[in-house]
């Protein structure tokens, strides 16, 4: 749609490095207050490694938000008993371990 060039792959990061973001704190929300949360999610973004590989065209940063999505809704499903949530989690977590199999060494653990 936007073609193939370096701004387009850098944009596409950015986008699911947000996602990253907002997965974090609604992960971190299931358990601690609003301020916390917020603190765990920018803490995160603020981390070396994270910020390094935001900047980067890499897969790193896609396949983490899509895990992170993942745990978010099975741990939801856990909570609620919803098999919509369960369905969702495991779709995202195989779309994240077929973003970049490693994911799927921390899905094992």
């Amino acid at each position: 749609m936007f073609g193939f060039s370096h701004f387009t792959a850098q944009l596409t990061v950015t986008a699911f490095y947000a996602l990253l973001d907002f997965a974090t704190y609604r992960l971190a929300r299931l358990w601690l207050s609003r301020g916390v949360s917020l603190g765990v999610a920018l803490m995160l973004m603020g981390a070396p490694m994270m910020a390094f590989w935001g900047r980067q065209v890499m897969l790193d940063i896609p396949a983490d938000a899509l895990m992170s999505l993942g745990a978010y809704f099975v741990v939801r499903f856990i909570r609620d008993d919803r098999s919509r949530d369960l369905a969702l989690g495991v779709a995202l977590t195989l779309a994240a371990i077929y973003t970049k199999y490693n994911v799927g060494f921390i899905v094992r653990c």
